[in-house]
């Protein structure tokens, strides 16, 4: 009885210590997701201008919200892997459509860039140099001499990310706070 109760307490506690450490390292992405980043320009190698840049996704949409322009562009995805845009114009509460044919002539779609739109990055394609991290901090980077991106694998978002040319930075983005978004 004893050393069978025993074995029996020991076995509920190691299951109890390893759902725990599970729990710790997987995350809770809520269905609407929004990434406030600062985007900084380049020039030769000296930083320029930075902006703030807000994305929202839930779903098939995407919202890229721009608050120094006053300007928002929400992207939707759209049956037979076409894209939408709506965007609007906050000064002027104005707003244009442009749906896919439209996009195509005004060469704003060039392919199917869902996955980058939805993800801000398409690493898809890409090999990750190195992982670091568990649960909502898992991170994966990728390398090479035209890009640095440390890409929130919970999220599907970057953490960060620097194109290059020549060795220069041109553009960088940076995560400054990740979150449900409510108003979905």
């Amino acid at each position: 009885g004893r050393p069978r109760a025993a074995i029996l307490a020991a076995a509920v506690a190691l299951l109890a210590c390893a759902a725990g450490s599970t729990a710790a390292q997987t995350c809770d992405v809520p269905e609407a997701v929004a990434a406030a980043y600062t985007v900084t320009e380049y020039s030769g190698s000296t930083a320029g201008k930075s902006y703030p840049l807000k994305v929202i996704r839930h779903g098939e949409h995407v919202i890229y919200q721009y608050p120094a322009s006053q300007m928002a562009d929400v992207w939707t995805h759209e049956q037979g892997n076409q894209l939408s845009l709506a965007r609007y114009f906050d000064t002027h509460r104005r707003g244009i459509e442009y749906y896919a044919g439209d996009l195509r002539s005004l060469q704003e779609h060039k392919g199917n860039h869902w996955l980058k739109l939805a993800h801000v990055v398409d690493v898809s394609s890409l090999t990750p140099h190195s992982r670091k991290g568990s649960g909502c901090n898992a991170t994966e980077h990728y390398r090479n001499s035209g890009y640095r991106v440390d890409y929130l694998t919970a999220y599907q978002m970057p953490k960060s990310m620097t194109f290059y040319i020549n060795g220069k930075p041109t553009l960088s983005y940076r995560l400054d706070n990740i979150g449900a978004h409510q108003n979905f």
